[in-house]
């Protein structure tokens, strides 16, 4: 046998029947998602290689609608304690796994919500479709966004709850982390406390439908930032619904 190649094309030569037969392998998946690089695969290596493009905006770097399983591993999952009273949760213990059907924050491939189908970042039971396991509580924190230097960005997410509409039942909160560290936007008080977002703000209480909130980004220009959502129902009662979720994470960048 000999082997041979030329261009995109493998030439396989059998030495019994003296014939040589023509392969083409299939393409590797060389493409990272980021128009500011040119992608390619190493003829000889197999590896990938993304060469950045000189000058080049993206604006929107960063995108994320949970419709593969895998960016699951990028994320930290947590179980908590329920408590009818404090905003911040308490007792966290690490999950193992962020990947659904499960009960608590999950990556949902085949969630019953999602803004953009067929996924989303779903908390209930991904099989039974609500939360009425008790009193139950938990958070996730996405994997790390990179805002870009020199550039004004915003943080975009969308977000929907089926839950108990009071603000003081079935808290659902949004903050807001820098390389790594939590950090409080306006006031520090209950209900705000500190966070970039939370269930019951000014124009974010209609249950049933999907939210979209903006977030100013660009004083962390060049860092990374993450969103912590937290998910509180305080009680063991009227948790039918089908739950909360979150969809379409997205950096949005002004080129000019």
């Amino acid at each position: 046998y000999g082997v041979t190649s030329f261009g995109e094309r493998v030439y396989v030569g059998d030495s019994n029947s003296h014939r040589v037969r023509v392969v083409k392998p299939p393409k590797k998946d060389c493409d990272d998602g980021n128009p500011c690089t040119t992608d390619s695969c190493d003829a000889k290596t197999g590896a990938c290689k993304h060469a950045a493009i000189a000058n080049c905006c993206s604006p929107m770097p960063y995108y994320q609608a949970f419709t593969k399983s895998a960016v699951a591993s990028k994320m930290s999952f947590f179980t908590c304690t329920p408590d009818k009273f404090n905003i911040e949760l308490k007792g966290c213990k690490a999950e193992s796994d962020g990947v659904g059907p499960k009960k608590g924050w999950q990556v949902s491939t085949d969630s019953f919500l999602s803004r953009s189908a067929p996924g989303a970042l779903y908390y209930g039971d991904g099989v039974g479709g609500n939360y009425n396991w008790g009193p139950n509580a938990g958070k996730v924190i996405t994997e790390s966004m990179d805002v870009p230097a020199g550039k004004k960005s915003k943080l975009v997410f969308w977000v929907y709850f089926d839950t108990e509409a009071p603000t003081a039942f079935d808290k659902l909160y949004a903050f807001l982390a820098v390389d790594g560290k939590r950090v409080a936007l306006g006031d520090t008080k209950a209900p705000n406390a500190g966070a970039a977002w939370y269930k019951g703000k000014a124009g974010y209480t209609t249950v049933k439908t999907w939210h979209k909130v903006e977030l100013d980004v660009s004083a962390y220009a060049g860092k990374k930032v993450a969103l912590e959502f937290t998910f509180n129902t305080g009680d063991g009662l009227k948790n039918f619904g089908v739950g909360a979720a979150v969809d379409d994470i997205q950096i949005l960048t002004a080129c000019n």
